[in-house]
């Protein structure tokens, strides 16, 4: 039987991520997400998942550094991390990892047992732990590459884009990670909520959440991956961008979703010797927050009716079908697709005048 694999996903509290964390906990992997503003989602998702009727434990007993330096106990849902942080329907914010009794704070002080080495691990046990407890396998879907067992997933804080954030991030990740989903991501209206500033200021941190953080996590990750000899890496891009244009949202916006394509294809090219996979997908309009928030939510009902209508199959995708898509890409039989760049918008991406005029001032973006 195949090791169980070590999952990590960035932006997991909701939408598109929220829909993976559940995917790879049903097939038996060990999985790791961040969040930025998502905390109290990040809970729940953390107690729903190992199988707690109410708050639960997610990852130790110590306490907890929340939002703005807050303090909170980590038995409100094992979440793991820093003060400050930030997420979206993929996100920013710090990382962080609680140990069996303490956990990292954003000045690198840890609680007992839960400090992090310079070999890139905090907690005890790190190479070999579990990501949580073991959940008993139900019926819900067909069992994963691994031990039969599921596992409650570990939360961590995460500002996606900071360097600093990044290196405590790797740090403190409980074990190595052999499949990374660069998930997070702001809108062109959810990066409101984390650049309340002036347009240049939100347009650099387009470039700065949607690219540069993936090409930096993922160059922080691959030497670990090309060492043991496996290793996949999937890019949630755009159709908005990594596969057409659709004026009416920000141009940084779809900018950096044309360079996350970019940096798939290239980071394909350099490893196409090497035992580790990099795909790239580009949902369309998909029922999540940041839709919602960025072309929904402007829109009078009969407006909405008409855009629904105007959509491929006249409906919006549902979250869980990009992630199911994703779980497969992950998986040995996607080899074939190194590389690929994939349009996952039911047709819009090849038909993107099927909005027309519905949607004015409003952009396309999973």
């Amino acid at each position: 039987m195949a090791a169980t694999r070590n999952v990590l996903i960035t932006g997991g509290s909701a939408g598109i991520g929220q829909a993976c964390v559940r995917r790879f906990v049903r097939g038996g992997d060990h999985v790791w997400f961040t969040y930025h503003s998502g905390r109290e989602r990040a809970a729940r998702l953390v107690a729903e998942l190992a199988g707690l009727g109410g708050p639960g434990e997610l990852a130790g007993s110590g306490e907890l550094a929340g939002p703005r330096g807050q303090e909170g106990s980590a038995r409100s849902a094992g979440l793991t991390g820093s003060a400050g942080l930030a997420e979206s329907a993929g996100s920013w914010g710090p990382g962080g990892l609680a140990g069996s009794a303490g956990l990292r704070g954003p000045g690198g002080s840890s609680g007992p047992a839960g400090s992090a080495g310079p070999g890139g691990s905090g907690g005890p046990s790190e190479s070999a732990a579990p990501s949580g407890s073991a959940v008993p396998t139900g019926p819900a879907g067909p069992a994963g590459p691994g031990d039969g067992r599921r596992y409650a997933p570990r939360a961590f804080e995460f500002r996606q884009g900071e360097w600093s954030d990044h290196e405590r991030l790797v740090a403190e990740l409980p074990g190595p990670v052999d499949i990374l989903i660069n998930n997070a991501a702001v809108g062109s209206k959810t990066v409101e909520q984390y650049v309340p500033g002036p347009g240049h200021a939100q347009d650099a941190a387009f470039l700065q959440i949607n690219a540069v953080g993936p090409l930096w996590l993922s160059e922080q990750l691959l030497p670990g991956m090309r060492a043991r000899g496996r290793g996949t890496i999937v890019n949630v891009a755009s159709v908005g961008g990594g596969v057409a244009q659709f004026p009416g949202f920000r141009v940084a916006d779809g900018m950096s979703k044309a360079a996350l394509a970019y940096l798939t294809r290239h980071l394909a090219a350099e490893l196409v010797h090497d035992p580790v996979d990099v795909l790239a997908i580009c949902p369309g309009a998909v029922d999540t927050p940041m839709f919602e928030a960025s072309t929904l939510a402007g829109l009078t009902p009969s407006r909405r009716t008409a855009l629904q209508s105007a959509l491929p199959g006249g409906r919006l995708i549902r979250p869980e079908e990009i992630a199911e898509l994703v779980w497969w890409l992950a998986g040995p039989g996607a080899g074939l697709l190194h590389g690929a760049v994939i349009d996952a918008s039911m047709g819009l991406g090849v038909r993107p005048g099927l909005l027309g005029g519905v949607v004015e001032g409003a952009g396309v973006e999973g």
